[in-house]
Order: C-alpha cells, then sequence, then structure tokens
C-alpha cells in the first residue's frame, strides 16, 4: 500500500453538476465544489438534502443531468464505475460470506488480474494498514461489525484508488464503536493520502473525521469550510442549527445590558446564534463577568444533569436561553432569579438566504 510521500493525491472538481430524476424530481441543483487532494470532504446534511446523489455521481452509480465530474484531470462524467479507479464503502459492509477476511479484501484484486505474488504482498499490507493480519482467515461471520467494516474499508483501498467514497459507513455501529472506528478510518486516509468523500447527516461524525465539512439543504450547498469554521461561524439559521444546539436570539431581544449596567441593542433587523456552551450563569459562580461581556436578567426553569454536564434552560422575557454548564445541578434551582452573560464575540449574525452551489 503506498503511503501520501509515494503517490499523487488527486483532486476532485464538481462543475456545475445537476440532476433531475425520470419522475421530474431535481435531487440536485447546480451546484460547483473542488475537493483538494489528499483532503477528507464530508458533506452533511440532513435526508432529502442531495448529498447522497451527489456521492452516487461521483461514483458513477447516477448520471448527471448537468455538468461535469473530473478526478484529477480526467473527465469521468460518462466513465463506468468500474473505470473510474474508485474506491466505494457502504452503510452495509456487503462482504462474501463465504470468503475468508483475506479473500474478501482480495477479491477486486483478482478481479483485475493482478498476479497471486502482487495480490497477497498488498492485501498483507492493507491487512496490518486496518489491523486485521490476525484475522485474515476469519469468516466474516466470526468477526464484529466494526471488523467487518474494517474489511470493507480496506477491501476498498487494496488496489489504491484515486478517490475513496464512504456512504454512512459508521451509521449500523454503536456510538463508541462509531467513534473509535472513525477515529480509525481518519488515520488510515491519512497514513495513505487518499482523496475522500464521505456521507453522513450525524455532525459529530464530520467533526471527527474531516479537513473540509460541506453542509448540504435541499439539494445544494449552504456553507463549506473548517469544521471548526462552519461551527463556530454558521452563515444561516439552518446550519447554526443542523450543527449542533443553539441559541437563535432576535436582534430586538429587550433587557440586553453590557456588565456594568448599560442597556445594549443589537445591530440591525435580524438574528443571532449563540451556542449554549458559551453562555455562563453568572449569580451561580459567584464572580462577575469582564467588562464588555453582555448580561440578562432570567429565571431557571429547567435543570438536567447530563454526566459530563448540565443543561440548564433559563427564561429571559420571550426568550428560552439553553445553557450547557460545568455547576453542579445541586446549585441551580428551578425558578430562581439568574443572571447570565456571555462575550459578544460569541454572537454571530445570521444571514437568510437561498442555498449556494458553490
Amino acid at each position: 500500500m503506498a503511503n501520501v510521500s509515494e503517490r499523487t493525491a488527486l483532486p476532485v472538481t464538481i462543475q456545475g453538476v445537476a440532476h433531475t430524476f425520470d419522475n421530474g424530481f431535481q435531487a440536485l441543483h447546480e451546484t460547483d465544489l473542488m475537493i483538494q487532494p489528499g483532503t477528507f470532504c464530508t458533506l452533511l446534511g440532513p435526508s432529502g438534502s442531495g448529498k447522497t446523489t451527489l456521492l452516487r455521481i461521483i461514483s458513477g452509480l447516477i448520471t448527471p443531468t448537468e455538468g461535469a465530474i473530473i478526478i484529477g484531470n480526467r473527465d469521468v462524467t460518462n466513465v463506468a464505475i468500474q473505470e473510474r479507479n474508485i474506491g466505494f464503502v457502504f452503510q452495509h459492509y456487503a462482504l462474501f460470506p463465504h470468503l475468508s477476511v483475506r479473500d474478501n479484501i482480495d477479491f477486486p484484486l483478482k478481479t483485475r488480474k493482478i498476479d497471486k505474488a502482487a495480490r497477497r504482498e498488498k492485501v498483507d499490507r492493507v491487512l496490518d494498514l486496518v489491523g486485521l493480519s490476525h484475522l485474515a482467515d476469519r469468516m466474516p461471520g466470526q468477526i464484529s461489525g466494526g471488523q467487518q467494516q474494517r474489511v470493507a474499508i480496506a477491501r476498498a483501498l487494496v488496489y489504491e484508488p484515486d478517490v475513496l467514497l464512504l456512504d454512512e459507513p459508521l451509521g449500523a455501529l454503536d456510538r463508541k464503536l462509531r467513534q473509535q472506528l472513525g477515529a480509525e478510518l481518519r488515520r488510515i486516509q491519512q497514513e495513505t493520502g487518499t482523496t475522500a468523500v464521505y456521507v453522513t447527516h450525524d455532525q459529530e461524525e464530520a467533526f471527527l473525521l474531516s479537513d473540509t465539512v460541506v453542509v448540504m439543504d435541499d439539494g445544494g450547498i449552504v456553507q463549506r469550510g473548517a469544521p471548526e469554521k462552519v461551527y463556530n461561524h454558521p452563515e444561516t439559521e439552518f446550519v447554526a442549527r443542523f450543527l449542533g444546539d443553539t441559541n437563535i436570539l432576535a436582534s430586538d431581544l429587550a433587557g440586553i445590558r453590557a456588565v456594568g449596567g448599560d442597556p445594549v441593542e443589537l445591530e440591525g433587523d435580524g438574528r443571532y446564534s449563540l451556542r449554549p456552551e458559551d453562555i455562563v450563569v453568572v449569580d451561580a459562580m459567584g464572580e462577575s463577568q469582564p467588562a464588555g461581556h453582555y448580561a440578562l436578567d432570567g429565571t431557571v426553569e429547567l435543570v438536567n444533569f447530563m454526566g459530563s454536564s448540565t443543561k440548564v434552560t433559563v427564561r429571559a422575557g420571550e426568550a428560552l436561553l439553553h445553557i450547557d454548564t460545568h455547576l453542579s445541578a445541586e446549585h441551580l434551582t428551578q425558578g430562581a432569579p439568574v443572571t447570565v452573560a456571555w462575550d459578544p464575540e460569541a454572537m454571530v449574525r445570521l444571514e437568510t438566504r437561498a442555498p449556494a452551489t458553490a
């Protein structure tokens, strides 16, 4: 298995791609996207957002109604799937139950008529890469679900594809195993230097795995960027809500003041996103906040102990603020008056606009 220093990773360019199914439903509006070589790009969105359609267009399973798919410098829009040199990993592992782990991985090499010695060397390398050398002679039914998914990943990588496509491959696993295998998948992608495109509806997976997150909704791209950027600087209310819990504050929310007492009016007539972890319950902490922070008085409505944190809901006038705090639940009493505060830099003004194509 070649590593990143021994092979040239290829970019994937999506140029004006759109797709309408035979029944007239437009699953994907005109879309432009450049996936940088050797990076891990995740297409993230709810059901019906167009993410799986776009992945299948890249793979060749669907021919787009409009536009082009270019891998490296090669236009593959009308190239058959088996001639694109693409690896594909599905949520359901699609392993051959009558073949051993080794033979499952070896299968795509056999179909490419690679000689036996070279095949064995490639299979041994990829078995070592995914940590399954000791299980090479087991049958799929004799290994765990997480191990079966590693076999599927190894099988997709063994012939050194130009691009690795993954369609929610961790979706059938429990949360802890998803996190463990996700970290392994990221390590494998970085070691091989393969350009990877991943589809999921789970923002935690997207953050764990990705160099770039492409958020999709209603058949188009609404935002893209590094995970930290799209989380901390959402451009629309949809992105802010889809990427995690947030508070959406109207610009005319009454009662906001600067710490120290001066009233504050938010700019414009739009809405703002404020993450729960960016709000502090001041009174419960027994300490003042730095000058320049905003403050708001309210009443505790709900307190839920979540183990590593406590979720608090505070009513402030017409607004309900959801707060994540490390304070013990015993310090927060339902019905008690409290003051909450936050750094105004944590507020992100949101746009109202149609889905983007780039």
